[in-house]
């Protein structure tokens, strides 16, 4: 029989700010974090806007020097949410088996040191302009080894999250870009289920917001351009809409076997019931244009759960405001869910963190779990100008008290990709 799954511990770190509550108030308040960027000079780029973390300061949180001192931007987004969602869900090494407790993340692919590898580039040219490489390899070895082999371990985080958690149990990182998070989650979800562990620490984090990405994404042509209305240019389900923007951040849950939960007297904020993934993809970039896979993920993430469409109260979409994508999810909403889909509240919270990535998941995950907790739906900001295409309800502009007892959250990667978690309120 599988066990029941619980969620005992959360955080979010993103660009409206750190911890649940500081999100949770911008989200309902509908407060973008989307501005200029700052971090570096982006004005030759077609987009010049992103959801950047400010006054993160991850030395209040984790004092162990060293270890800060070798993590690539977003890797301390994610080791800081980890603890902070430990420390959330009450959990003491010494009062439980720590070799049932493990951690499952998803975070992005990103290049760990390109600003040490530069340097060691100029260093290393000669007068003509040329690289000399024995002088580079030289140069290289000082500037970049080992520090840039450490950053670019995708797991490199997971071990001093288990460090400082003290965890013995399953680790493992999924990099499955923008549903990376999700997955984890659903993975953790079965490992507690079939008793592999009694908790686990699960969810994302990425940081896009460097010249790389924003070059590759915007070569795609899946980014806003709107630089002169940075806080109204993410648009999901909005006849305007032109594409998403990048953001950075982490949202991480601590997942716990119900009776483990019950019996160390835990507080319980949710119960995940079903999770399921699909995908319409066959090749990078190569996705098939129809609705019927994400439509599938969602009636097997309802039937994991024993649950009828009916039942569902809200729906917390992907909502990337490209043109293909929030057609597609709604129409497969409509598939999935007939009639009734009509009757739910929808909303994409994309447009007040930016579109988080691998961490996009986690965050939305959480941010449908406080739904359910606060019995208030998010709006769907900036949403002006109806699509005719995309006729659900998708709570525009504000937010709206709405009795949430079971809650869906879709998460779809541009690699056809797609998951869906379902939550319910707990009933002790």
């Amino acid at each position: 029989m599988k066990k029941r799954v619980v969620i005992t511990g959360m955080s979010m770190i993103t660009p409206v700010g750190i911890g649940v509550e500081k999100n949770w108030q911008a989200l309902t308040e509908g407060e973008s974090g989307i501005s200029l960027i700052t971090s570096f000079n982006a004005s030759a780029f077609p987009t010049q806007i992103a959801a950047q973390i400010k006054d993160f300061k991850p030395k209040e949180h984790i004092k162990d020097r060293k270890i800060l001192k070798m993590l690539r931007r977003g890797d301390d987004y994610g080791l800081v949410a980890a603890k902070m969602a430990f420390d959330d869900a009450g959990l003491e090494p010494d009062e439980v088996d720590m070799t049932k407790g493990g951690i499952y993340t998803g975070c992005g692919k990103e290049i760990g040191s390109p600003e040490r590898l530069s340097e060691a580039v100029r260093a290393s040219m000669n007068k003509d302009g040329c690289v000399d490489h024995h002088k580079f390899g030289i140069e290289a070895m000082k500037k970049v080894y080992p520090l840039t082999l450490i950053e670019d371990l995708h797991n490199a985080c997971l071990y001093y999250i288990a460090k400082i958690c003290k965890l013995q149990g399953v680790n493992s990182n999924i990099v499955t870009s923008g549903t990376a998070s999700s997955q984890a989650i659903g993975n953790a979800f079965r490992a507690i289920q079939y008793g592999d562990s009694d908790f686990i620490i699960t969810g994302g984090f990425d940081s896009r917001v460097n010249p790389i990405d924003i070059s590759y994404f915007s070569g795609l042509g899946l980014l806003s351009t709107n630089n002169n209305e940075p806080k109204e240019a993410f648009r999901p389900f909005d006849r305007t809409r032109d594409g998403f923007v990048l953001g950075e951040g982490a949202g991480v849950i601590i997942l716990e076997e119900l009776n483990h939960a019950r019996a160390r007297g835990a507080k319980i904020h949710a119960e995940l019931i079903g999770y399921a993934t699909t995908t319409d993809g066959y090749g990078t970039l190569k996705v098939k244009n129809d609705d019927g896979s994400i439509a599938i993920a969602i009636t097997k993430a309802l039937e994991d759960a024993q649950l009828s469409p009916q039942y569902v109260d809200y729906i917390n979409a992907h909502g990337n405001a490209t043109t293909l994508n929030d057609k597609l999810e709604t129409s497969a909403i409509k598939k999935a869910f007939g009639d009734h889909a009509y009757h739910i509240p929808i909303s994409s919270i994309k447009p007040v963190t930016g579109h988080l990535i691998a961490a996009s998941g986690a965050v939305e995950f959480i941010a449908t779990i406080l739904a359910i907790k606060n019995n208030k739906v998010p709006p769907t900001i900036n949403y002006k100008y109806p699509d005719p295409l995309c006729d659900l309800d998708y709570v525009p502009n504000q937010a709206r008290k709405v009795n949430v007892d079971v809650a869906l959250s879709i998460n779809r990667d541009i690699n056809g990709r797609n998951t869906i978690l379902v939550v319910k309120k707990i009933k002790c």
